[in-house]
């Protein structure tokens, strides 16, 4: 764990070159000279525990504390070429590999325009909650190894309904005897499989999970953590005109956000959970539904975690990935001069940050919908139409 302020590297400098081609003559070298070629920095900043892992041997439960580290490198390369033909002269054009510009011009770049840093990254972190997953953590740990009795038996009847329905149609089948119209039906068979038949087989692994614990040491120690990986791109544009030229510059940011919560906890979850309160949630029709928006399931799970949680701590930690392409041009027209300059820059950002926090009191909106979501979506839709029909 990081301890104090602590940065490292910075700006490297680099060479340019500066070359003058004449009718009928070779290159040659005229100048040579520093310019920003790349960075290569990196910062951390945290508190570090006294005798962490004697305490921890020791069986202490330690609070998480907070901490950031960043690391970021990123280079530059540039070129232009420029006719020069003043009155009286000879014409002759001249390239280079500068991206700070010589022969009196200056390509107006910089690594600012590139360099991403901690403020560039937070205007992709200030969306990033992680509150929802620090519950979610929590009603991890309150479910561990345990199993939801009174749910169990509050859906028996639904259950039981299935198997029988199951069953009949498959001796029809065997029978050779028509089966029942629902049998057939697509919709009604996926979420059946999915709101049915999936639950019913983690319900009897928990059970299995639960009668196994009855008879295995219980520790006291708990810990779990949940999270959720977003992507983000984004294209910025700014170009403008001057009296003798114009210019364009892009950044395109490619992102990915890791968010987390982490809870650890002293704590003796129920083995048999008779809770009415996630029962009752549960037997509300369409419930799951209004859990893929605010996940009150796993709220209530997280408020009975804190009613009998002896000793907890909880973190919410982001994880960033920025790769930022930069590309400058310009054009330049004048009597006896013109010219067209282009600048090309990347950087690559990576920051880690942790932030202790405690187990949010309310449910928070947390949409999390995948292809298999949307599937449901449809087919909930077309089964509610047909039952009107």
């Amino acid at each position: 764990m990081p301890c104090g302020n602590v940065s490292s590297g910075g700006v490297n400098q680099g060479v340019y070159v500066f070359q003058t081609t004449y009718e009928n003559k070779s290159p040659t070298v005229v100048n040579e000279g520093p310019y920003d070629l790349s960075v290569n920095e990196s910062y951390c900043s945290g508190h570090c525990t006294p005798n962490f892992h004697q305490r921890v041997a020791n069986g202490e439960l330690i609070p998480y504390t907070g901490w950031v580290q960043t690391q970021e490198t990123g280079s530059e390369y540039g070129s232009y070429a420029v006719t020069y033909d003043p009155p009286g002269t000879l014409n002759r054009t001249v390239h280079t590999r500068a991206p700070w510009g010589s022969y009196g011009l200056r390509t107006d770049v910089n690594p600012t325009y590139w360099y991403i840093g901690q403020r560039g990254a937070s205007r992709y972190l200030s969306g990033a909650d992680f509150r929802p997953y620090v519950q979610k953590a929590a009603a991890k740990i309150y479910t561990e190894g345990g199993h939801d009795t009174l749910t169990f038996l509050g859906e028996l009847g639904k259950t039981k309904q299935m198997l029988l329905k199951t069953a009949d149609n498959m001796l029809r089948l065997a029978t050779k005897t028509k089966v029942t119209k629902d049998f057939l039906s697509t919709p009604g068979k996926w979420l059946e499989a999915r709101y049915g038949w999936r639950p019913l087989v983690y319900d009897l692994q928990d059970l299995n999970g639960a009668v196994n614990t009855l008879v295995k040491p219980r520790k006291l120690r708990h810990r779990a953590s949940s999270g959720t990986t977003e992507n983000d791109s984004n294209i910025t544009t700014w170009s403008g005109e001057m009296s003798s030229s114009y210019w364009t510059k892009t950044v395109t940011d490619t992102v990915t956000i890791g968010i987390r919560g982490s809870v650890a906890a002293d704590i003796k979850p129920p083995i048999f959970r008779l809770n009415p309160f996630v029962t009752g949630w549960e037997l509300v029709p369409y419930s799951f539904v209004v859990d893929w928006v605010w996940d009150v399931g796993s709220y209530i799970e997280a408020m009975a975690f804190l009613t009998i949680a002896q000793k907890y701590t909880a973190a919410g930690g982001l994880k960033i990935t920025v790769d930022r392409e930069f590309d400058w041009q310009l054009a330049n027209f004048k009597t006896y001069f013109s010219g067209s300059w282009n600048v090309r820059a990347s950087s690559h950002f990576e920051g880690v940050y942790r932030f202790p926090t405690t187990v949010g009191l309310r449910p928070y909106t947390n949409v999390r919908l995948d292809a298999f979501k949307v599937t449901d979506m449809l087919l909930l839709a077309l089964q509610r139409v047909g039952l009107r029909r």
